[in-house]
Formats: structure tokens, C-alpha cells, sequence
């Protein structure tokens, strides 16, 4: 989709959904694979490569679907199949912050140039807190896991916290009420696995 197509949609965008013109872009769409949409404030779009993402909005994914976001700062988040992350905060002044919320499947982040030491992850049973980081979240075995590939992550719950500092580390958490797991080096089909659900075919 070249320069002039994406204006035309995002003027189409803020013309007939009025929560998108409100709302302040803070990336695009780099990749998608088969079904994505957003969803902001109740209207619902298909997300297609270099249309832009914004603060407060839903990507959902569908069967076998991937979606590959760039954010401004650089950082990028992969996105798998059957998930649905919410974009909820972002802050892009020099502090790298925002919330991401993944309520749903599994995702990988990596970010980018200002090293999002506020930026939060959260998810059902816990939270987790990134310093330059590359990291894979997500359901895996039954339960959520926490993979780390380079940097630092915190994993926190209302039992406990982790930190994961040495790459190919890995936690589970079952519960928001029990601490993560004991870190440790996941084993390599777990972690072949954790990553081939956020990896386009």
C-alpha cells in the first residue's frame, strides 16, 4: 500500500469512525499473515501492512494469523495467532512508556531505541516489567510463560516476582495469586515451540 493509499484510509478512518480521529497513532502494521483486525471504542477495521496502529486499540488475530507492529520509537511487537493485545497506553517523549495489555494468545517484543524501562506488560496472571529487551510471552502447556531472549525482564504477581537476566531463561505462572517459577534455561522444544507461534509462515 503506497503513501497516498494510507492517507486516503486514514482520512476515510477518522471520517466514519470518529474514536480513530480522537485517537493519536503511535505506529503502523509492518507484516500481517491472514485475518487481523483493530478494534477501537467499538469500531472494528481490517488491519493491512503500513496502515497506521493506535493508543487504546485491540488487535485481534485470527486462526493461523500473525500481525507484525512497528511503533515509532523502533520497537516491535509480533503478535500470534488467536490473541488479542490491547495498545493501552503510550507515551513517546523521550521515556518510552505505555501499557500493553495481551489478553489472549501469545506475543514477542523487542524494543526499540529508548529502551522502554517504563513500559508494562500485563496479562492475566501477572506483569512484566522490560529493561531493552527482546522477550516472548504467552500461553504455553497449559499454563503462561515468560521467555527471555536478550535483556532484562521482571515478572510480577500478587505472590511474587522473578527476574529473568540471562537469555533463553524462562518462567511459568499459573495464577495471579502464585509467585512465577523458579527461572530457569528452558529446554530447546519449548522454546522452538514458544516462538513458532509468533513467526510468519
Amino acid at each position: 500500500m503506497n503513501r497516498a493509499a494510507v492517507t486516503i484510509v486514514m482520512l476515510l478512518l477518522c471520517l466514519n469512525f470518529p474514536a480513530y480521529a480522537e485517537n493519536k497513532a503511535i505506529g503502523k502494521v509492518a507484516r500481517v499473515q491472514s485475518h487481523v483486525a483493530g478494534e477501537l471504542a467499538g469500531a472494528r477495521r481490517d488491519l493491512q501492512k503500513n496502515l497506521p496502529v493506535f493508543a487504546g486499540e485491540a488487535v485481534l488475530t485470527g486462526e493461523n494469523a500473525r500481525a507484525g507492529l512497528l511503533f515509532k520509537d523502533g520497537s516491535e511487537l509480533t503478535i500470534g495467532a488467536a490473541a488479542k493485545v490491547v495498545l493501552d497506553e503510550f507515551i513517546y517523549d523521550g521515556r518510552g512508556g505505555g501499557v500493553i495489555n495481551l489478553l489472549k494468545g501469545g506475543m514477542r517484543f523487542a524494543s526499540g531505541r529508548l529502551g522502554h524501562r517504563s513500559l508494562r506488560i500485563v496479562t492475566p496472571v501477572a506483569t512484566i516489567g522490560i529493561r531493552g529487551t527482546d522477550f516472548w510471552v504467552g500461553q504455553i502447556d497449559g499454563v503462561y510463560g515468560v521467555l527471555l531472549l536478550n535483556g532484562v525482564v521482571e515478572v510480577s504477581n500478587d505472590g511474587g516476582q522473578v527476574t529473568l537476566d540471562e537469555p533463553l531463561q524462562g518462567t511459568v505462572i499459573f495464577s495471579q495469586t502464585v509467585a512465577p517459577d523458579s527461572p530457569g534455561i528452558w529446554p530447546g522444544d519449548r522454546r522452538a515451540r514458544a516462538l513458532a507461534g509468533v513467526t510468519f509462515n
